[in-house]
C-alpha cells in the first residue's frame, strides 16, 4: 500500500523534529564546554594575578629603597609625558 501525501509529510516532519533535537543537544553540549573552558581560564588568570601580587610584595619587602626609587622614576616619567602632551594641545 502506497503512502498518501499527508502520511509522507508527517514522516518528513517527524524526521525533521528528530534531527533538530539532535542538533539542539549538540549545541547545548558545545555551550557547556565553552562555559567550562571560560571558567578554567578565569581560574588560571586569578591564580596568576595572586602569584604576581605575592611576588611583587616579597620583592618590595626585600628591596624597599629600589621599589621606592622605581616608583619615583615611573611617576616622574608619566608626569613629564602628561605635561608635554597637554602643552602641545
Amino acid at each position: 500500500m502506497s503512502q498518501t501525501f499527508v502520511e509522507k509529510a508527517g514522516d518528513q516532519i517527524a524526521e525533521s523534529i528528530y534531527e533538530a533535537s539532535g542538533v539542539t543537544a549538540e549545541a547545548a553540549e558545545a555551550v557547556a564546554e565553552g562555559v567550562k573552558a571560560a571558567r578554567c581560564a578565569a581560574h588560571h588568570g586569578c591564580e596568576a594575578a595572586e602569584d604576581f601580587v605575592h611576588s611583587s610584595t616579597m620583592r618590595i619587602q626585600r628591596n624597599p629603597l629600589t621599589a621606592t626609587a622605581a616608583a619615583l622614576v615611573a611617576g616622574l616619567a608619566l608626569g613629564t609625558l602628561a605635561g608635554l602632551s597637554l602643552r602641545r594641545k
